[in-house]
């Protein structure tokens, strides 16, 4: 990939300083006493590294399952302020043995890692991971070509899917603009098929101990969070809840102060990690900067990076960046602190993942996927942004969904009157592809997000395969004005009619700020069609996906990731600019797996749905019509027409 040359030939011309030639001393929880002094290092501003004074509290045996934990206190003015600051997570602290001098930032011997803290603390306390379950990690960080992202499944996607549909964010939108997302939510609502990966529950999935919060209560101690810039307001408010579950602090900044900024200045390419100074994990980078951020704790003789003190995923094996980076600012806050800074130069790769810290070292071992973002808004030039994202099972959809979402967003945001068009494609490795082309009206273009997140998200999750993405190449077009018609009510020409016959329908039709008018349909019947009464509805794409889907549930249980990409791509396909007539005939067909055998005779039917087979399912044979409309349309209307042959031979 050229990206990884790229990335490649930027790493090998960049100096990184000399391991250190000895190992740092260390000291044991056992040694730790109430009331020793000592001092951490951190960065606060820039790429400086700074002391801060620290005191040991006391000693909390079996704080985790078979881990103790340090807590100390920061007495010095500007951690007195702050509390505890996401993004200092890592920082090293160094304890001064009896009778040693005691000169801030100097001596003293490494207890461990600035870990967890309070967040509604009127002090500064922070627990220290203990470095020896640091180094413990460390040394089982696979070497050489044994580097590889996790096995470990990623969490379902029903969670995240159903805590987005009932965000705020998306509480007013419109149906005709999240009926694509609500489709596929259905689709992990569905029991397993035969042959399928028993899909695990909500809450069934192992998580690291930073995922089950419980903020703002009085006594609640927690791993600090990994403060992670996702580059606008609009990015930070529809993912930042569900950042949060994840362990990451959603933070972001704009114009001179935007994070993935240098101050003026700082030459990135001078700055070298060391015990104390910013480790950055760039996510997302290109035209845009999404890192997290964390802290050095020790540099090893052998190049081996430990960080962080607690997990950022906590599934074993990793494969993200390893970067140097700098802080902006601290910003301090009654609830929680945290940096604000961006990432630099690309050191290496995080190759493990544990509770207790992340581990790092030297070479490129992740891969990542290129997205380009075209964006046409009012009266604004049509621009291109470009960026990588790390391929990650549980990050890689948000980040291209945030990334879209910032680019949309960098000129202006969509007037709340607007109709917003997301066309292109995402590709996956083994020749996998799935297609865009989302139409949203009256949202003020937000409703795109969740179009892009809802299938990447999904298809991360499944339970057949791994799916790794290769490509995003996505086109957004904004335009002012709301582009909605609703269905008022329908009139046929006639409610009794022969086969072969053809159902004329008159619609009337409100548009959105203007009259209402009428619109003239006619849905052909077969010659075929057995005497009866019939129904039909004539809807838009919301309520046409959601009968479909109702009288094919076969369609919603895929059994693969092909038939899953396949159920996705036939949502997405479904224009919301359309009008969908649908006859409901007599007849039942029979689903095999997802293969339909539609007029099956009786005895056919019964001896392929017997009860010793799970394979079959019935579904509810339709006819269908789609006429494309100039807007959005809303609501659905039905009726019964009688099919009588005896009209047709009286016509003769």
């Amino acid at each position: 990939m050229l990206a990884l040359a790229l990335f490649a030939a930027a790493v090998a011309g960049v100096a990184r300083a000399e391991p250190p030639a000895k190992a740092t001393p260390t000291m044991s929880v056992e040694e730790v006493r109430p009331g020793m002094k000592g001092y951490g290092l951190s960065v606060f501003r820039g790429v400086v590294i700074e002391p801060f004074a620290v005191e040991v509290v006391n000693v909390m045996r079996n704080f985790n399952p078979g881990g103790d934990v340090v807590w100390i206190r920061c007495p010095e003015d500007r951690l007195q302020e702050s509390g505890p600051v996401h993004g200092m997570s890592g920082s090293p602290i160094y304890l001064w043995a009896e009778g040693e001098p005691q000169v801030m930032g100097k001596g003293g011997r490494l207890i461990g890692a600035f870990a967890y803290g309070f967040e509604t603390s009127k002090n500064c306390y922070a627990g220290v991971q203990p470095i020896a379950n640091m180094m413990g990690v460390g040394s089982r960080a696979p070497e050489g070509d044994k580097v590889s992202e996790s096995t470990a499944p990623s969490a379902p996607a029903t969670p995240s899917i159903k805590e987005m549909l009932a965000s705020p964010e998306f509480q007013d939108v419109r149906p005709s603009n999240s009926y694509r997302a609500r489709m596929m939510a259905r689709m992990f609502e569905q029991p397993a098929r035969p042959g399928e990966k028993e899909r695990p529950a909500a809450d069934s999935q192992p998580r690291p101990s930073y995922e089950v919060r419980t903020p703002a209560l009085t006594g609640t101690a927690r791993p600090m969070m990994i403060p992670l810039s996702v580059g606008s307001p609009a990015a930070a408010r529809i993912f930042g809840p569900l950042l949060e579950r994840m362990g990451f602090a959603a933070t972001f900044a704009t114009g001179p102060m935007q994070a993935g900024t240098p101050p003026p200045g700082l030459d990135i390419k001078n700055i070298q990690l060391a015990p104390g100074s910013v480790l950055a994990i760039p996510l997302g980078w290109g035209d845009a900067d999404l890192s997290a951020s964390g802290t050095v704790t020790d540099v090893l003789p052998d190049g081996r990076v430990l960080a962080f003190g607690h997990a950022m995923f906590g599934q074993g094996d990793s494969a993200v960046p390893m970067a140097t980076g700098f802080v902006t600012f601290v910003m301090p806050s009654i609830i929680s602190s945290f940096k604000l800074g961006g990432s630099g130069i690309i050191q290496g790769t995080i190759v493990r993942d544990e509770n207790s810290a992340v581990v790092g070292r030297p070479g490129i071992h992740f891969t990542t996927a290129p997205v380009r973002v075209a964006v046409s808004m009012p009266a604004q030039p049509r621009r291109t942004y470009n960026y990588q994202v790390v391929n990650h099972r549980e990050l890689t959809p948000m980040l291209t969904a945030i990334l879209a979402l910032q680019s949309s967003t960098a000129a202006q945001s969509a007037p709340s009157e607007s109709t917003a068009h997301m066309t292109g494609a995402v590709t996956f490795a083994g020749g996998r592809r799935l297609e865009f082309n989302s139409l949203s009206s009256g949202g003020g273009g937000r409703e795109y997000v969740m179009d892009l997140y809802m299938p990447l998200l999904m298809l991360n999750g499944n339970p057949f395969d791994r799916v790794v993405m290769e490509s995003a190449d996505l086109d957004i077009r904004v335009e002012p004005g709301t582009r909605v018609v609703t269905l008022v009510s329908a009139r046929l020409d006639n409610n009794e009619v022969a086969p072969g016959d053809k159902v004329g329908i008159t619609l009337k039709l409100q548009p959105y700020g203007k009259p209402a008018f009428e619109r003239r349909l006619s849905f052909p019947l077969p010659r075929a069609l057995d005497d009866g009464d019939y129904t039909i509805q004539v809807s838009g794409a919301s309520e046409y996906l959601a009968a479909m889907f109702n009288s094919h549930p076969h369609l919603l249980q895929p059994t693969s990731v092909d038939e899953q990409i396949a159920t996705l791509q036939r949502i997405l396909s479904t224009r919301a600019d359309a009008i969908y007539t649908v006859l409901q005939l007599h007849d039942q067909g029979l689903a095999i797996g997802r293969q339909e055998l539609p007029r099956l005779p009786s005895s056919r039917r019964a001896l392929l749905s017997a009860p010793t087979s799970t394979q079959s399912t019935e579904f509810a044979e339709t006819l269908e019509r789609i006429e494309p409309n100039d807007s959005v349309v809303e609501g659905a209307l039905g009726f019964t027409v009688t099919v009588r042959k005896s009209l047709a031979d009286r016509s003769r």
